[in-house]
């Protein structure tokens, strides 16, 4: 039984570090929080990570350290548990922006034709792989609030700039291109993507592609909520 359990708990590590983004997108699909979407693989590797500690401390530590080594049992038990987690984080590494939400408030911002009726613009150029990847995000935070309106403003004159972008975006997300390039330049300070919180068609706050994290995400639909 005892053998069972090892494992048991070493397998299941093993299948939450093959299907860790999987687990992030069933949590995300789920309507829980960002927040606790990008935890929850990270969390369940703890969990099994002490889980296999305690296997060891009862089977194996306190068979094999002598008495006089008592110090090292904490110190082993801590670095079994950190185990899974450490493979977790090398695999699917936290960056700084994952958990950021600081961005920048915009106050008496110009009212244009590109916000109108629009609760996020994402200010984008042509070509930018940044820009392009950024859309799955924006597709499912669709899916997680159909009633919100995002716009995907490219800032070219050139329609033929927009065919990937359209291509990716599908129905769900709206695609145009605009002439108010040094105006929206000028908004995103040259970092693209630049997502941009609207309200009365005026934009209140952005979040540069490195801040736009988690909590960037349920501050934006807390506020869309309200």
């Amino acid at each position: 039984m005892k053998y069972f359990l090892i494992s048991f708990y070493t397998l299941t590590s093993v299948l939450v570090l093959y299907f860790f983004t999987s687990i992030e997108q069933w949590v995300i699909n789920s309507n829980f929080s960002w927040t606790s979407a990008k935890i929850a693989p990270y969390l369940l590797l703890v969990i099994f990570g002490i889980l296999i500690a305690r296997w060891f401390s009862k089977f194996f530590i306190y068979k094999i350290i002598s008495n006089r080594l008592k110090f090292l049992r904490p110190i082993v038990f801590v670095v079994i548990t950190a185990i899974p987690f450490v493979i977790g984080f090398v695999l699917n590494p936290i960056y700084e922006g994952d958990f950021s939400k600081q961005g920048t408030e915009i106050q008496n911002s110009e009212s244009i034709t590109e916000f109108k009726n629009v609760d996020l613009a994402v200010i984008a150029i042509p070509g930018c792989p940044f820009c392009y990847h950024s859309i799955s995000k924006l597709k499912q935070l669709k899916a997680r609030n159909p009633e919100m309106k995002i716009k995907f403003i490219v800032c070219t004159s050139n329609k033929n700039d927009l065919k990937d972008y359209i291509a990716e975006g599908g129905k769900d997300i709206t695609v145009i291109k605009t002439d108010k390039i040094e105006f929206l330049g000028k908004m995103a300070e040259g970092k693209f993507p630049t997502f941009v919180m609207v309200k009365n068609n005026k934009a209140v706050y952005s979040w540069s592609n490195d801040q736009f994290g988690c909590l960037a995400l349920d501050q934006l639909e807390s506020e869309f909520s309200k």
